[in-house]
């Protein structure tokens, strides 16, 4: 059985959506932060006590993008991924959403929303506004003429998506195309899903 170390609205809960995406019986462990910090859970589960971490069987795999190229891979016929060997701009997509657009929207909610006001820099947040915008052209680019980032539905779009989401969200992707993409995304009902509780 899969177990999904879960708190809602983290990046747990882009795991929680590919599971569901994928239709598989889990575990939903519902924890909350103190529990991250408890030594049981920094030695068993995740080093740095956060946010999700799989149990698959005997290992645990922890970082949300990881875990779902993980679940893609365990469940082939539900084909989430592309075949082996035809997989470059998945994994593209992939990496892209986390080390490229994640930072950006990180620094810009951290700089409008997350910090006390009193630590808030105009300037980071503006700065970010800026290099989101260049750096999600790409995406634009790529989503034109098609529904999904690959053109089917696969894991890529479950983690670029989570990603396009939260930036629509907080008014940092206002590109037409990155916002009919997250609502795309909203819409399914395995994202619904995730997001009943």
């Amino acid at each position: 059985m899969l177990k999904l170390f879960y708190i809602p609205n983290t990046r747990a809960s882009r795991v929680r959506w590919m599971l569901e995406e994928l239709a598989v019986p889990y575990e939903l462990a519902r924890i909350d932060w103190p529990t991250t910090r408890s030594p049981d859970y920094l030695d068993k589960v995740h080093p740095l006590g956060a946010v999700p971490a799989l149990q698959d069987g005997d290992s645990v795999v922890i970082e949300s993008a990881a875990i779902i190229a993980h679940l893609a891979d365990k469940f082939p016929d539900k084909r989430l991924a592309p075949p082996p060997g035809e997989r470059g701009a998945y994994y593209q997509w992939i990496v892209y959403a986390m080390a490229t657009l994640e930072p950006l929207v990180v620094a810009f909610n951290e700089h409008t929303r997350k910090l006390p006001e009193g630590q808030r820099i105009s300037t980071i947040a503006e700065a970010a506004r800026r290099s989101f915008g260049a750096a999600a052209a790409a995406v634009v680019r790529e989503l034109e003429g098609k529904e999904w980032i690959l053109g089917r539905f696969t894991a890529a779009d479950v983690v670029l998506g989570s990603v396009v989401n939260w930036a629509a969200m907080i008014k940092i992707a206002d590109a037409p195309a990155l916002v009919e993409y997250a609502e795309r995304i909203r819409a399914r009902p395995a994202w619904q899903k995730a997001r009943r509780d």
